[in-house]
């Protein structure tokens, strides 16, 4: 039993040296591996980090607080520049009502309604003899209508800008050719400035101008009107005579 026994411990202690020769052996296993790729001992929690986690700038985000002041304000500026527009577009529409005024005030003169006629009829204002030649009230136009070698010619031209909207050329009736024949009968421009001279008037805007005929005698009847009178005129046609003058104030 004693020699059972030695053995035993014996066995026991072979075997106590053997494990630790093996862990010294792999304990120095390891110190070699660690050296071999040139980091020490007791740097394995920095190795697990990546690379770059201190390059990266993270504390420089704009905090999301700090994003959605950003995002108010622009938005504020906006409201101020949207209102600010608003306003400017509102007073500009407010000073534009009288210069729409003065717009429909610089519509274009009879004289020019007669012009625009002529070179679209391709004739001198000597060549034909006004009918009539009269300002629309209902709608905004000029009539013009005048003889030419036996035809009775009529043109609508517009106010606003002087485009000749309708034109019509027919032969003119009997009634009219005897009614408006013989005899001289001076311009329309004519009777115009004998009006304004006799009324002391420098220049006006005519409305009606028209040529009658009453027992036998060709007159023309004319209205114009400044800013504050309006005046109607009866010239006779071949002689430039004033035959009848009326002049009142305007409402």
């Amino acid at each position: 039993m004693k020699k059972a026994t030695v053995l035993l411990i014996l066995a026991a202690f072979a075997a106590g040296i053997l494990i630790g020769g093996c862990s010294v052996y792999l304990l120095t296993k390891q110190t070699e591996l660690v050296s071999a790729h040139g980091q020490p001992q007791g740097t394995q929690n920095t190795l697990q980090q990546p690379s770059f986690a201190v390059e990266s700038p993270i504390p420089t985000i704009v905090p999301d607080a700090e994003i959605s002041t950003t995002t108010a304000a622009a938005q504020a500026t906006t409201a101020v520049a949207v209102t600010t527009t608003r306003t400017t577009i509102t007073t500009s529409t407010q000073t534009t009502i009288p210069i729409e005024t003065t717009v429909v005030m610089q519509n274009i003169s009879m004289e020019q309604a007669v012009a625009v006629v002529l070179q679209a009829a391709g004739l001198a204002e000597s060549d034909v003899v006004f009918k009539r030649v009269v300002r629309s009230g209902d709608t905004p136009k000029y009539e013009v209508i005048f003889f030419f070698g036996g035809m009775l010619c009529t043109y609508d031209v517009r106010r606003s800008d002087g485009v000749i909207t309708s034109s019509n050329k027919a032969p003119a009736e009997n009634s009219d050719i005897k009614r408006f024949s013989g005899g001289t009968i001076l311009p329309m421009a004519k009777a115009k400035e004998v009006a304004l001279k006799d009324a002391q008037l420098g220049a006006a805007e005519f409305t009606r101008i028209r040529l009658e005929k009453d027992d036998g005698v060709l007159y023309y009847k004319l209205e114009f009107r400044t800013a504050k009178m309006e005046y109607k005129y009866e010239i006779h046609a071949a002689t430039g005579v004033v035959l009848n003058r009326d002049s009142d104030e305007r409402d």
